[in-house]
């Protein structure tokens, strides 16, 4: 039922229909297993963070957090929330714990994400991100902020190179 859920509430979140969006996942959780309430939960998080929700937000991220089999995305969630909304100190420890996880394998797309985010909260807080992660990611790598448009390594990039004793 995963993939029904975003064919359910697409359309409505691109309308910007949030009660219709929250009604199709109150009805999706009447029968959902640990997949479909993963995906409940990162889409309720989604919708309330377009509703500018943001304690919602981190509510629905921590609600079901042991429903997701790649722990690196619940994390990088929350810390993308948790920056998004100036809490930068809890954002930073929480970018750190979503790199922890050892899923470059299992889920190396998300895994990559998490490096990314590490990097440019570092980068922002005035510290160098470590080597091993910014190289990992791809020259052209870039990603989406909440709300704020597209940020790309590039600007880490940048960024690292105003930092004292960056080896960038």
């Amino acid at each position: 039922m995963t993939t029904k859920i975003h064919d359910m509430i697409a359309s409505n979140i691109r309308n910007e229909e949030w009660s219709k969006v929250d009604a199709a996942l109150d009805a999706a959780a009447a029968h959902a297993d640990r997949d479909d309430r993963a995906s409940i939960s990162y889409w309720r998080a989604i919708s309330h963070c377009h509703q500018l929700r943001f304690v919602d937000a981190l509510d629905a991220v921590e609600a079901h957090r042991r429903d997701a089999y790649c722990q690196s995305l619940p994390d990088t969630m929350a810390a993308n929330i948790l920056h998004h909304v100036g809490r930068r100190d809890e954002a930073l420890a929480m970018s750190a714990r979503a790199v922890s996880h050892d899923e470059d394998k299992s889920f190396p797309g998300l895994a990559r994400e998490a490096k990314f985010y590490r990097c440019l909260y570092l980068a922002r807080a005035g510290f160098p991100p470590p080597t091993d992660l910014l190289d990992a990611l791809p020259d052209d790598y870039r990603s989406m902020e909440l709300n704020d448009g597209f940020v790309t390594k590039k600007d880490i990039v940048a960024l690292s190179g105003k930092i004292a004793g960056s080896p960038r």
